[in-house]
């Protein structure tokens, strides 16, 4: 049976985040499952995790660390956590010269009860024979009450050399004890090539919810992915997924999964059905209830928000069948009110939302290289690694609901803007008596090199438009990122002219060819002025 009670504030933990102030909601059935809490904070996230009490003996340490890394949005927590339990408050000791001891601490407490845990102190004689000897000191555990017992000698030293006063730990005294720095692991890939540990890089969300930042990128090709997998988890491989969408970029987000040795459930909107995945192992439904109902977590991508949300809210949809221990991650370019409205639809349901569009177009999508913008439940983006792991390259956790589509509108109105600059200097070129081809060449073999110039150039090149994001669907995205201005009074003067001449290509019948077909707009002006 759990030790803590429905409501009470604990710190809450998930797998690679570190501690966050929480409330429980639910106690779990059995000892070894996590408690379901919700996170204090701006946004009331809600999620299973592990727990522990809040008490004065290290909430100083967990607070220092929490702010480093979460910033504004951790303290807000924090401060919300104090007004529920004034009792607990942010010690804030300072360093004595002349004492060398370390002061006696309250017994730790648990919202206002007095509870008994265990301090490390050492024998000084002990610590001595230990040091001489070569081994290790050993701790001896004292109840938190007996602090008359034996003395801390290592307390003085530790409170000279880390500025706080108080008993360290048995890893801190290990620490003191040694001089020299302890070499990193070597890190080899799968080649056998040694591989630099990465370095992290502190990042500050001021305005997120909990958890903090998430940052995940791998250069695993998306065909050994399960492979890698199954040497870490073997449990991981076999996830029960389903795909809604099965368009230019959900068919083949699909097919990855299917590659990784993932059970995927499939429906697509128009009604047709790609035998070519069936073939391949998945299995198709016949509403988007019934992917719900047979998967563990549901990835969507489709076309526009009214349609992100047709598959949600209509007759046998998502919601019908979305439950709590359910997740549903929204892969669509869609504004970052849609996202949010879907989010807290799926949350009434009691399941785990997370919005993830991704960066790519059909090749980055067929190779598994998408880049996949995440923002929402973290627990559902622990949850969905390894699915992103067959589909992209990199994934990011951005936050509270609503960044990551905010992100992707950027990204794509920066891409829209450049593909017609492009354009506009490939017919500039052929209007001045140069040769496009050559002013290819020039761009590629310059800074401004990019996959983005060597396939729409080419495209142009050979005025021809195959579909890998449709020019219909960038100047939507245009007109997304535009409104997103107008909504923080940002002015986006090249946007907007770019969005122009995407509209104009629309009306010159290029919807579904490839968005390099922006072209066509920029010639058909230079022809008209002849």
């Amino acid at each position: 049976m759990s030790t803590f009670d429905v409501g009470q504030y604990v710190w809450a933990k998930l797998t690679g985040f570190p501690h966050w102030p929480a409330k429980i909601l639910e106690l779990p059935k059995s000892p070894s499952s996590d408690h379901y809490v919700e996170f204090l904070g701006p946004k009331k996230t809600v999620g299973d995790a592990k727990v522990k009490a809040v008490t004065d003996d290290d909430f100083d340490k967990i607070v220092k660390a929490g702010r480093k890394a979460k910033g504004q949005a951790f303290m807000k927590s924090v401060r919300e956590l104090q007004s529920v339990m004034p009792g607990i408050s942010q010690a804030t000791p300072t360093k004595s010269a002349s004492s060398s001891k370390a002061p006696t601490p309250e017994p730790p407490r648990v919202n206002g009860t007095a509870t008994t845990e265990t301090i490390a102190t050492m024998s000084k004689s002990k610590a001595a024979r230990k040091t001489a000897s070569g081994g290790t000191a050993s701790a001896v555990e004292v109840p938190a009450g007996s602090l008359s017992g034996p003395t801390l000698p290592v307390a003085a030293s530790y409170a000279k050399k880390t500025g706080r006063l108080g008993t360290p730990t048995a890893t801190a005294v290990a620490k003191s004890k040694s001089s020299k720095p302890q070499p990193s692991p070597v890190r080899l890939n799968e080649q056998g090539v040694h591989k630099p540990a990465p370095k992290k890089r502190p990042m500050d969300l001021s305005d997120s919810s909990p958890p903090p930042l998430k940052m995940k990128k791998t250069a695993v090709p998306a065909d050994s992915t399960s492979k890698v997998l199954k040497s870490v988890n073997p449990t991981l491989c076999r996830g029960n997924y389903g795909f809604i969408g099965l368009g230019i970029m959900g068919t083949e987000m699909a097919a990855n999964l299917l590659k990784s040795n993932h059970n995927v459930v499939v429906w697509n909107r128009s009604g047709v059905q790609h035998t070519d995945l069936a073939s391949c192992g998945a299995q198709v439904a016949v509403s988007p209830a019934e992917v719900v109902d047979r998967s563990d977590i549901v990835f969507t991508c489709v076309s526009t928000p009214e349609a992100a949300m047709d598959v949600v809210m209509r007759e046998n949809g998502v919601l019908q069948a979305m439950c709590r221990g359910k997740g549903y991650v929204d892969m669509s370019t869609v504004d970052s009110d849609t996202s949010q409205a879907i989010g807290q639809k799926i949350h009434a349901t009691g399941g785990m939302f997370l919005e993830a569009p991704v960066s790519g177009s059909k090749k980055p999508a067929q190779d598994g290289q998408l880049i996949i913008l995440t923002a929402g439940d973290c627990r559902l983006f622990d949850l969905a690694s390894p699915a992103f792991d067959a589909m992209g390259k990199a994934h990011y956790y951005l936050g509270e609901v609503g960044n990551a589509a905010r992100m992707k509108l950027i990204v794509n109105m920066v891409m829209g803007s450049m593909a017609s600059a492009l354009s506009e200097g490939m017919a500039l070129a052929k209007e001045a008596g140069l040769s496009q081809k050559m002013l290819h060449q020039v761009l590629r073999d310059g800074a401004l090199n990019s996959k983005m110039v060597e396939a729409k150039g080419g495209a142009i090149i050979k005025g021809e438009y195959p579909a890998s994001f449709p020019l219909k669907h960038q100047q939507k995205d245009m007109r997304l990122a535009l409104a997103l201005g107008d909504q923080v009074h940002q002015p986006l003067p090249i946007a907007a002219a770019a969005n122009e001449t995407y509209k104009r290509a629309l009306q010159l019948g290029c919807a579904d060819e490839d968005m390099s077909a922006v072209y066509q707009a920029h010639a058909s002006q230079s022809s008209s002025k002849r």
